[in-house]
């Protein structure tokens, strides 16, 4: 009993001193900007999922997977190269007139590729990991017929 509460304690006190880091870190994430448009410059390359939303029924088509590289320039432009596996079919982009921008708060920021072609995605992003990966979604464009988003994608874009 007495090896099981020593045991315990440790667990205790590890499981503390990683609170007490994870929160160290955030509270000097919260005092200055991690990144700007200016310094957000160079390529990650990214993985991401995407599900086709069926705007006529509550059903969800096959999900799409994504890989490829953005190469952001540090003066708000954004290029990619990306490859989807759309339910079986190949398919490869290299969109060259893409802009981001970041947010004052150094931590969020959107990514446009919606002048590539009507239906290119709108994404959202946050910085995590100390500024060398994104995480992101997309916030559009909205199917003018049915008032929602109709591709739902998640990814993560390391550096």
């Amino acid at each position: 009993m007495k090896r099981k509460l020593t045991l315990f304690a440790l667990v205790l006190a590890m499981v503390a001193a990683g609170f007490a880091s994870a929160q160290a870190q955030t509270d000097l994430e919260s005092v200055s900007p991690l990144i700007t448009t200016a310094n957000l410059n160079g390529t990650c390359g990214f993985t991401a999922v995407a599900t086709k939303v069926d705007p006529n029924s509550s059903n969800y088509l096959a999900p799409d997977s994504w890989v490829g590289t953005i190469l952001f320039n540090g003066a708000g432009k954004a290029t990619a190269n990306i490859t989807i596996n759309k339910r079986g079919t190949v398919q490869n982009f290299n969109i060259t007139n893409g802009t981001y921008s970041v947010n004052a708060d150094g931590r969020t920021g959107t990514i446009d590729f919606t002048s590539f072609s009507p239906g290119a995605p709108l994404l959202k992003f946050v910085v995590t990991s100390n500024a060398t990966e994104l995480r992101f979604i997309n916030i559009g464009p909205t199917d003018p017929t049915a008032g929602i988003i109709t591709e739902v994608v998640a990814g993560v874009c390391k550096f």
